[in-house]
């Protein structure tokens, strides 16, 4: 509906805004096409995993302005461990 373009905006703004909320020990990249991942260190003595995808799942809006546009921001979170 939106284009490329904007498409890449709105994905920018998210990335922006996970990694204002995201531990600095974390790592976040785009996996492929609209799909980002956020690493977590170990959470055994913090928050656990589900926790934290929880605190930043809250804080994210549901509509983002970009150029002009308020565009609705529908995303999926899904959790995993390792060890």
């Amino acid at each position: 509906q939106f284009g490329p373009l904007i498409g890449d905006r709105i994905l920018s703004e998210l990335a922006n805004f996970l990694r204002m909320r995201t531990p600095v020990t974390s790592v976040l990249g785009r996996v492929r096409g609209s799909v980002l991942a956020v690493a977590f260190e170990d959470t055994m003595r913090a928050l656990t995993v589900a926790e934290q995808v929880s605190n930043v799942r809250d804080q994210i809006p549901s509509y983002l302005k970009i150029e002009g546009q308020s565009i609705s921001v529908d995303l999926v979170f899904g959790a995993v461990t390792v060890g």
